[in-house]
Parts: C-alpha cells; structure tokens; sequence
C-alpha cells in the first residue's frame, strides 16, 4: 500500500520550534501505518501503539476503526473478544491467540507509573518481555501518556495517538527511525514543572488525521457488551421486586424451549416473544412460551404422521 497523499500542511510552533505537519482528511494514513505494521508481523516484529485523550474523546471508538482496517488488510473477521476491558482479559486473549492478531485495551490503569510496584504490573512487565516474537499489534488505550510506566513509555511504544476529539487524532512517532516521542519524554521537565495531558498538545505531531465515526458490525457488538456490563455494575446491591408468578428471565426461557441466548433475542425482535416490564426488571411471560412448544410438538407430530402414512403406502 503507498503511503496516502495529505490534504493540507498546518504551521505549528512548539519548545521545539515551528513545525509543517502534514494534515490527512481520511482513516488511509492510519491504514497505511497498520499496512506496514502487518508486513512486521511476516518477520516476528510486535506493535504497540499507546492511544490517548481525555474522557469521552474517543479512544475506544478510534482502536474499533483501527482494528477494522487491519482486519481489511488481512481479509479476516473483526472479534470482539479482541478488544479487552481489562488487564487480566487482555493477558487471556494472547495467551488464547498465540500470534499475529490484532489486540486493543480500553482500561490500562495497571500500566501506571504510580502503581508500578504492585506486584501485578510486574507480572504484566514480565509477559510484555516475553511475547515480542508472537507479533501481535497492539493498541492501550490510556489517558496520559506521561503518565505511563517508564518500560512502556520509552522501551516498548512505537507511537502514540493522542485523541484531541472524536474524529481527529494526533500521531506522535516513537521509532528507532523517529524517536519523537522519546525526544518529547527526554526534555519534558526542562520546559514544564506538571506531567500534565493539556501540556502535552503543545507538541507539534508528526501528521494529523480526520476519521469518520466507525459504525461496522464490529461497533454494534462492542456498544452491547458495554451495555451489558454497565447494567451489571448498576445491579449490584439493589434489591429488586419478587419475579411476577408465570413469568420468566430470558435466559431461563432459552433453558426451558432449548435454545440459544441468540434464538432468544431473535424472537423478541419479530415479536413471537415480548418483554414484559415488573420494576426495574424485564420479563418473559411463561404462557407465551408454552404455546410456541405446543405449536412446534403439532408440527412435529404432523411431520411424524404424514412419514408414518408414506411408510405404509409404500409398503401395501
């Protein structure tokens, strides 16, 4: 793939002086960077990216549209098991993948530096050590970038995205070709007293690039797991109204017909089953499940006659 053509030059001053940063105006740049990370893959070469910015900036939505365009590059379907919410998911993902696999981290807060004594950062030092052969490309996502463990901040990064807002990010390079970051890192305390994220956008990037909002197959998977697992934090120590009599969980209704979670939801969505609110809490009504057992033991037994029928057609 050649490398994308900018749309624009913008003039940036910094400590550093004045800079011409090239401006991209479409997610080709960030393709273009993935492309050259895949070929790194054929030679055992891993990849890992840090991607910054305020709360609500976009960080997670910016690793999904990364990961789309890798799976592009590679012809492969996007998992959302591949994008992780915490360390130990993380850690189980490659350890399950073994090699050359596309990985995010929407929550890195054990990569801090503050909490690199624990016992378990030392641990995630250790399997970080280890696993550069198996290729993986890799994208954290963690607000401050100077505030990342020093292993991670200038041994193992290759670059990082800073999310200035959704739909811009800033690049800033971090490769033995480009040691801008590093440089960034090595002269920080002379020109700032705070490690402070509203400092750091002072720093001319190396390019910047405007990327449109992903909204693929993969998004929709991501937004309902996030939902399911925000509804489970706020179910902790509520107390809830009894379970209405005749009335059931979803998951107890796919136990009782012998189906899927997935069949579930489906007939939920073209109305043969319905939602029946009770409090805070949503359920199934049992009588509409019996009677989509009775319809389907009368077809069975219709199927099961007719054969019986043809059987002894054939044999008279």
């Amino acid at each position: 793939m050649d490398r994308p053509i900018f749309s624009s030059i913008r003039k940036i001053k910094d400590p550093f002086g004045y800079h011409k940063v090239r401006v991209y105006n479409d997610e080709q740049i960030i393709k273009y960077i993935l492309s050259l990370r895949v070929k790194a893959q054929a030679k055992r070469q891993d990849s890992l990216y840090l991607v910054c910015g305020l709360e609500g900036s976009g960080k997670s939505m910016f690793t999904l549209l990364a990961y789309h365009l890798y799976c592009e590059l590679k012809n492969e379907t996007a998992d959302v098991n591949n994008v992780t919410r915490n360390v130990d998911e993380l850690m189980a993902r490659y350890a399950k993948l073994q090699r050359n696999a596309f990985i995010t981290l929407d929550e890195a807060q054990e990569l801090a530096s503050d909490r690199w004594n624990e016992k378990k950062s030392k641990e995630i030092k250790e399997k970080f050590t280890i696993m550069r052969e198996r290729a993986f490309i890799s994208m954290i996502c963690y607000p401050n970038p100077l505030k990342v463990n020093i292993y991670f901040r200038e041994d193992r990064i290759r670059g990082v995205f800073f999310i200035k807002n959704p739909g811009c990010a800033f690049y800033y390079a971090n490769s033995p070709q480009n040691t801008h970051f590093a440089d960034i890192l090595d002269t920080w305390d002379k020109y700032n007293k705070i490690r402070s994220l509203k400092k750091f956008v002072r720093y001319s990037p190396d390019f910047i690039v405007y990327y449109p909002e992903y909204v693929g197959e993969l998004r929709v998977a991501y937004d309902k797991r996030k939902d399911e697992n925000i509804t489970k934090v706020l179910d902790r120590n509520v107390e809830y109204e009894p379970k209405p009599e005749g009335y059931v969980t979803a998951s107890d209704a796919g136990r009782i017909m012998g189906v899927t979670p997935q069949t579930i939801d489906r007939y939920l969505k073209k109305g043969i089953l319905h939602y029946y609110p009770h409090g805070v809490r949503q359920y199934i009504r049992k009588e509409d499940i019996d009677k989509i057992l009775l319809e389907k033991l009368k077809s069975f037994r219709h199927v099961v006659g007719n054969d019986a029928n043809i059987k002894k057609g054939v044999s008279d």
